[in-house]
């Protein structure tokens, strides 16, 4: 363990703090073209502040977002055919976090204008669908901490580069303990304006 802390903490506690501000600026949208590109991809982002204790309600909407077929964009873009995929991802990183929502279509601004509509749904949550969200959250915890390995690569990084084995070992005390109200406050990012990453063939 010293070994690993003398040679892969290079980044000082004080700049990990960094404050890093939400985009508040104009609506921000560039295009990419790839000839290994087979279909059309879109990417929806948003910066957040470094990753911390905090982060359970990051995962929670995840969670919500697109855990499963029961998952909120799986019935809003994929089921009603406007992406052949579409998911969310939160990376907490330890000098400025992002939250995303990605899809998979050929139909770019049917697909974009309804993505953007279920974003404002979502600031709609109810408290029993935060309580679902949290509950298929712990079950997929509880279930990825099968892996020994998994579990040491954790704890080793919430150790060794957030200086704080708790963020790991009280993840799931963190899970069960996050309140709705709080979880309104921090998803309030998606009415911020984003920017859109589109990928073409």
């Amino acid at each position: 363990i010293k070994a690993v802390w003398e040679n892969f903490t290079r980044t000082s506690k004080t700049n990990a703090q960094l404050p890093i501000e939400v985009i508040k600026n104009e609506y921000k949208e560039f295009t990419v073209h790839h000839p290994a590109v087979q279909l059309p991809q879109i990417v929806i982002s948003w910066k957040l502040p470094p990753c911390s204790r905090d982060d359970v309600y990051y995962e929670i909407l995840e969670s919500f977002l697109s855990s499963g077929k029961s998952s909120f964009l799986y019935n809003r873009i994929r089921e009603k055919g406007y992406a052949y995929s579409c998911y969310s991802n939160y990376q907490n990183l330890v000098l400025g976090s992002n939250f995303s929502i990605g899809a998979t279509t050929e139909n770019i601004e049917s697909c974009l204008k309804e993505i953007r509509k279920s974003i404002e749904e979502v600031l709609s949550i109810t408290e029993e669908e935060f309580e679902f969200a949290k509950r298929k959250l712990l079950k997929n915890e509880i279930f990825s901490r099968e892996s020994g390995e998994t579990e040491a690569d954790n704890i080793g990084y919430a150790w060794a580069i957030i200086e704080d084995e708790d963020y790991y070992l009280k993840y799931i005390e963190d899970i069960k303990k996050a309140e709705f109200k709080t979880f309104l406050k921090k998803i309030s990012f998606l009415s911020e304006s984003p920017t859109v990453g589109i990928l073409l063939p």
